[in-house]
């Protein structure tokens, strides 16, 4: 006998692509060393004009890619901290597309910045390539859906510490092959004038449809939450009940995705009348037992007696950070 409850609210989205392939097959590009001045120079000037995105991009996590007090902290237990730097304060990554960019000295307080993605052999880079008197702009592949896998890939395939190569779950498990990518999950589509007068805020040029640059992640509760797939049964076996708590993986890739990174699964069993019917149920998913790409792992956990309901929490734990993704009270 069971009784199926499917966790209403968790696990709408699509399969999340964080990460991407390791090269650059496929597109037109001839990686160049930059000779141009500090990468991260050029942050302040893109704000005159893209005041939006640069507001999503300052408060996001490749905002904030070098100053993140986890990595500061991280950075004092390497023998070789150098090896992180290019992926937290980069040069523009399309000189070494596909492979991990170097680092800037300059500037690095902003992370991955403007530059970082967007300048192209003296050229500023994106999806469009409209003309403007700010800049010379080319319309590049790597900011296609398929072509942010080598972009993104630059970083997003390496292994170094607790960082996972979470690209090489993106492309064994073949997500781009149907329609998939890293900006399709982690860039939601926006429809807005790209650039605006930094005097008045007027629109300059058409409304078009782009992504925004907030890089939607761990640290958003909402969105961390479609990763998971949850489910709660009741089962027999052996002449008992039990709880069996699954837990689905929806992402692009391997959960979690730091392995200082870790979820956990609290059910706690309900009476009728709303009281606790034992301690709460405890299920954890960090480093030590990573859920796969497109896994579903089940959990069997004792069913008190009394429990009519139970109150299912998921916590997202790094660090010193501790996030609620959901907490939903469901009858068995």
């Amino acid at each position: 006998m069971a009784a199926a409850l499917w966790i209403s609210g968790i696990g709408t989205a699509l399969a999340i692509a964080v990460a991407a392939v390791g090269g650059p097959a496929g597109l037109a590009v001839e990686p160049v060393r930059a000779t141009a001045g500090p990468a991260g120079a050029a942050t302040a000037g893109c704000a005159d004009c893209h005041v939006a995105i640069h507001d999503e991009w300052r408060e996001s996590r490749h905002g904030a890619a070098w100053r993140d007090p986890a990595y500061q902290r991280a950075l004092r237990d390497r023998a070789r901290p150098e090896r992180c730097h290019g992926c937290h304060a980069p040069q523009p990554v399309q000189e070494r597309l596909g492979r991990q960019p170097w680092a800037r000295d300059a500037e690095r307080d902003h992370g991955v910045d403007c530059a970082a993605c967007h300048a192209w052999r003296g050229r500023i880079a994106g999806p469009f390539g409209a003309a403007t008197d700010a800049h010379d702009s080319v319309a590049h592949p790597a900011f296609r859906p398929d072509g942010s896998i080598a972009l993104c890939g630059s970083c997003h395939d390496t292994t170094i510490g607790p960082v996972l190569a979470l690209a090489r779950d993106f492309r064994d498990a073949q997500l781009a092959e149907r329609g998939k990518s890293c900006i399709g999950c982690h860039m939601p589509a926006v429809t807005r004038a790209i650039a605006t007068d930094g005097a008045d805020g007027a629109p300059l040029g058409p409304e078009r449809r782009g992504r925004s640059h907030a890089l939607r992640g761990p640290g958003d509760p909402e969105f961390c939450a479609t990763a998971f797939k949850l489910g709660v049964e009741v089962v027999q076996a052996a002449g008992a009940e039990w709880l069996e708590l699954s837990v689905g993986n929806r992402a692009g890739h391997r959960v979690p995705g730091l392995t200082t990174r870790s979820f956990h699964f609290r059910l706690q069993p309900l009476t009728a009348d709303g009281r606790a019917a034992g301690a709460p149920l405890l299920v954890t998913i960090g480093a030590d037992n990573l859920l796969a790409v497109a896994e579903t792992r089940r959990f069997r956990l004792p069913r008190p007696p009394g429990a009519t309901a139970v109150e299912l929490e998921v916590e997202h734990e790094h660090g010193e950070e501790k996030v609620v993704l959901t907490d939903e009270r469901q009858p068995l």
